[in-house]
């Protein structure tokens, strides 16, 4: 199931594995619905119009320093079924989840560089600088990126 960007509808791609096992031919990668034919536009991530943004678990197979499991946030709406209320994420929503990017928690304990509310506000200039200015293109950086290696690098 896919969300239509312009109605928010829910849609079956045409090509999905179940058209596949048919003779009906519906097995291409056109951007319609296969119920309907109408034409659709895939929303990627619901972000924008998330009811609450919930904590999933993914395992962890590297080294034995961290935990065998990673919380992670991931924004999700709600969406009716013949069994009751569910919650419904992105592939993409999971995925940037999954590769540690946290949208949406900037600001929040435990936010990246947001240790405690307000922090982004009043964090030194050195730990971000590099990054912001692209000096380490134009010139040798002045400072130790240490901060940003850090949290980019070690799954915060």
């Amino acid at each position: 199931m896919l969300l239509d960007e312009k109605s928010g509808e829910k849609v079956v791609p045409n090509g999905c594995i179940g058209s596949r096992w048919n003779n009906e031919g519906k097995w291409n990668l056109r951007n319609e619905d296969l119920r309907t034919g109408k034409e659709y536009a895939p929303l990627l991530s619901v972000i924008d119009q998330k009811d609450e943004i919930i904590d999933i678990s993914f395992p962890y197979f590297g080294a034995s320093t961290h935990s065998d499991v990673q919380i992670r946030k991931v924004p999700v709406i709600k969406c009716r079924t013949a069994e009751g209320e569910v919650l419904c994420a992105t592939v993409f929503d999971i995925m940037l989840a999954h590769y540690g990017v946290e949208r949406g928690t900037v600001g929040q304990s435990g936010g990246g560089w947001a240790h405690y509310v307000g922090q982004e506000k009043v964090r030194p200039q050195s730990g971000w600088a590099t990054l912001a200015f692209a000096s380490d293109w134009i010139r040798p950086p002045r400072h130790m990126n240490t901060t940003s290696y850090f949290y980019m690098h070690s799954d915060q």
